[in-house]
């Protein structure tokens, strides 16, 4: 019976993969078909507002993570950079199913993208401790 293949195996195919996706996503920035940020904006009262400091979000995007951070990247080429100073990356199951493999899948790009538009960006990532060796590796990868 064939053992399967453990996540170090599958590492180099997903760093290639998720290198070229966010080349395609980077490579896309310009022209009718590049992507858009769409802002969600809200309306709040005015003592909310004063309590709102200089250094909190003042946008919040919808969608895929990577297709968001090709439109800012998109906007940054445009010269109106989104100056991203913090970054974080929640790497936790999203349910029973959501393997490492899926979630390694979806996040390099993004990391990719990230490392593109703020390459100054202080990075947080929340992982289950059991995957921070992993992880480790594939950060310092991208």
């Amino acid at each position: 019976m064939p053992m399967e293949a453990t996540v170090l195996e599958h590492l180099p195919r997903l760093l290639t993969q998720g290198r070229r996706d966010a080349q395609r996503l980077a490579g896309a920035t310009g022209g009718r078909y590049r992507e858009r940020a769409v802002r969600d904006e809200s309306v709040a009262s005015a003592e909310t507002c004063a309590r709102i400091d200089a250094n909190s979000p003042h946008r919040i995007l919808r969608g895929d993570p990577a297709l968001s951070l090709a439109a800012l990247l998109s906007e940054a080429r445009e010269g109106r950079a989104p100056g991203i100073g913090v970054a974080s990356l929640d790497l936790h199951p999203a349910h029973t199913n959501d393997t490492l493999l899926a979630r390694l899948a979806r996040c390099i790009p993004r990391c990719v993208l990230l490392r593109h538009l703020a390459p100054d960006a202080v990075g947080f990532v929340l992982a289950p401790r059991e995957e921070h060796a992993i992880l480790q590796l594939v950060l310092d990868a991208v």
